[in-house]
């Protein structure tokens, strides 16, 4: 059962967002284990997946009671494809990524096609990092582009090597990205 669950009230994003939680930390419980820096972990998702990869990090309800104490779901980045964020969430402020970001918010890339319906609102969560002066988050804007567009080539290698390339900036990362970019000028458009 989920803390804090209100009554006669289920929205299906809730029950993922707390098992997402529950494997971020588990990820840190076993960290050593793994060979992995707990504090270093990235989080992300295409559409619902990275909406939930975000709330799992930031939203500070709906744990898990089973979950080991001592294990924050604290991330040092997200990979965002598409995020499923909705102003239509508000009627559900535990789904609702707005009221929960925090000008400490850590770096996240976001990529989104210009005719994705769900992009508006992922502007509105980027416009309110950008009025917190978070210059860590950036959008990456496919031209004509759809929801769910890098799945497909050449977007996918695009999409991939400007994350590699975020990370890199962000010492998250080493090295060059050894994919190479379409020789036929598609490109992304960073937002401003």
């Amino acid at each position: 059962e989920i803390q804090n669950q209100p009554a006669g009230k289920l929205h299906h994003k809730r029950i993922c967002v707390t098992d997402a939680k529950s494997a971020i930390r588990w990820m840190k419980q076993h960290a050593e284990e793994l060979g992995v820096d707990p504090q270093r972990l990235i989080v992300g998702g295409g559409s619902a997946g990275g909406h939930i990869a975000v709330l799992a990090s930031i939203n500070f309800g709906l744990d898990d009671p089973a979950d080991p104490k001592g294990f924050d779901t604290s991330v040092a980045a997200y990979l965002l494809f598409n995020p499923a964020f909705s102003a239509k969430d508000s009627s559900d402020p535990e789904v609702d990524v707005l009221p929960h970001l925090t000008p400490t918010f850590p770096p996240a890339i976001l990529f989104f096609g210009t005719k994705d319906p769900w992009k508006t609102g992922s502007d509105a969560a980027f416009q309110k990092l950008k009025s917190f002066g978070n210059s860590a988050s950036e959008m990456w804007i496919a031209e004509g582009q759809n929801h769910g567009f890098y799945r497909d080539q050449p977007w996918r290698d695009l999409t991939f090597a400007t994350a590699d390339r975020f990370l890199v900036a962000h010492a998250l990362l080493k090295g060059d990205c050894p994919l190479a970019l379409p020789p036929d000028g598609i490109k992304l458009i960073k937002a401003p």
